[in-house]
């Protein structure tokens, strides 16, 4: 299921939100993400993820996106690389978040 489908009353505003909802993904994912969390990313569906690196892409974070797609798509029943790569760049994912609320901040 797309997570940003149905949440018309929280994403309003051109989608506005959803950039910083899936870096709040990301980052949350590094920063919180337990055992049976992990798991729940295994066996999630692409369009998931797809959802996911699409909003990222919309904020011009392609890399990212690929990454993240790369990871899912590639994890062998394991999530440690994602888990590591999301580890290395938890600056990143919070800088991006932390920059995309300022360039947008008289939007909200």
């Amino acid at each position: 299921e797309n997570v940003f489908v149905g949440h018309d009353d929280v994403y309003a505003g051109e989608d506005l939100f959803k950039p910083l909802v899936a870096y709040k993904i990301l980052y949350d994912l590094s920063e919180r993400a337990n055992e049976s969390i992990w798991n729940l990313y295994l066996v999630c569906d692409s369009s998931i993820i797809d959802s996911i690196a699409e909003h990222l892409e919309k904020n011009e974070d392609g890399e990212l996106a690929k990454a993240f797609k790369f990871l899912h798509s590639n994890n062998s029943g394991s999530y440690e690389r994602c888990e590591k790569f999301l580890d290395d760049n938890k600056k990143y994912i919070r800088n991006k978040m932390l920059k995309y609320v300022k360039n947008n901040i008289s939007k909200f």
